[in-house]
Parts: structure tokens; C-alpha cells; sequence
């Protein structure tokens, strides 16, 4: 893969040492190269990956800098390299791990809470890079969820489809305030037993 140009690396299966067993789905067996997004959004794919990249290709895409937070979702700049390369899909075992109590997976919701413009980032390159308009369609609602719900500023301005953004605003608003008053009825319930 070194001199082909159009190969960013080496995409793979992370697998758990105490069973032996792959996180997630096996990599497809029908192709040899694809996308990340294509692995998922096309071939099914579901799990964790091993993400092997060539260190010219991760020099080009660097994660942005946002002030005053200290994390950033990895697909912002995977998803990126995706829409302009393929990766060799490897089958070998070559990644064994295992998830931390207080590891990244665990702290998720804490982690978004505290870098929120970073998290709508996420959510804004999830509708760029997205490969069908469902897709596209439930990314743009959970970052107009998520940039209400955090006050986040220029919210549609920094939207990558500002079409899609005002189409999908009103059904979006919808959404929300059908999730706030059915948490409202279940709180209720609780206050009542």
C-alpha cells in the first residue's frame, strides 16, 4: 500500500484477549479495499475499528483546535480522510483490547457535556460525510437537538447544508419538544408512585 496514492491505511477488527472474540462484525470477506464510512454506512459494518494510517495522510487532516475545550470525536477527521481514500480492510488479529471502567466509552455523555461545540463539529461532519440522506437527515436533527439544547451559537452558519438545516429545523423542533414531554410524563410517574 505504501506507493498506492489512493490507500490511506490499513483498516481492521479490534478483538478482546480473555474470549478471543472480534468487537463487533467481522470485516466484510467480499472486499478488499473501502472506506471507513463506506465499512458502515454501505457494508453493514458494526464495532470498533483498528485504524492503521499512513503519517502523510494524517499530517494533511490534523483535528481542529477548539478554545477552552479539550476533546474532539475521532470521525471528524476520519470521516475526512474516508471521502478521499480507501483503506486495505485487514482480517489478521492484530489488535487486542480491552475497554477501561473509566475509558472513553464510559464517558461519553461527560464528555460531550463538557466539549460541546467539538461535539457539534462531530455531528456537523456526520451530515457532510454521511452517504445516504436518511442518514444525513438524522445527524442534521440531533446536531440542531444538540446546538438548542447547548445554546451554541451560529448554529446555522456553521452548518455544512444550510438547506437541509432549514427543512429539516421545524420536523427537528418537533422531535424535541415530543422527547421533552415524554420525559415530562415519565417524571411525572416517578413523582406520583
Amino acid at each position: 500500500i505504501k506507493e498506492n496514492k489512493n490507500i490511506s491505511g490499513i483498516i481492521g477488527n479490534r478483538w478482546i484477549p480473555k474470549s478471543n472474540k472480534v468487537i463487533g462484525t467481522e470485516m466484510p470477506k467480499d472486499i478488499e479495499y473501502a472506506s471507513g464510512l463506506e465499512l458502515y454506512q454501505k457494508f453493514g459494518f458494526k464495532g470498533d475499528t483498528l485504524r492503521l494510517y499512513k503519517t502523510e495522510v494524517l499530517k494533511k487532516f490534523l483535528f481542529p483546535k477548539i478554545e477552552g475545550e479539550k476533546f474532539i470525536y475521532e470521525n471528524v477527521v476520519f470521516d475526512i480522510i474516508d471521502s478521499k481514500y480507501k483503506m486495505l480492510i485487514n482480517r489478521d488479529k492484530l489488535y487486542y483490547c480491552d475497554y477501561l471502567e473509566d475509558g472513553y466509552t464510559v464517558n461519553a455523555k461527560k464528555l460531550k457535556k463538557e466539549n460541546p461545540i467539538g461535539y457539534a463539529y462531530a455531528l456537523n461532519s456526520g451530515v457532510k460525510y454521511s452517504l445516504t440522506i436518511r442518514r444525513k437527515i438524522k445527524w442534521t436533527v440531533l446536531y440542531i437537538e444538540w446546538c438548542k439544547k447547548n445554546k451554541i451559537e451560529n448554529a446555522y452558519n456553521n452548518f455544512c447544508n444550510p438547506l437541509l438545516y432549514i427543512i429539516m429545523y421545524i420536523p427537528a423542533t418537533i422531535y424535541i419538544i415530543g422527547k421533552e414531554v415524554k420525559r415530562n410524563a415519565k417524571d411525572n410517574k416517578k413523582i406520583k408512585k
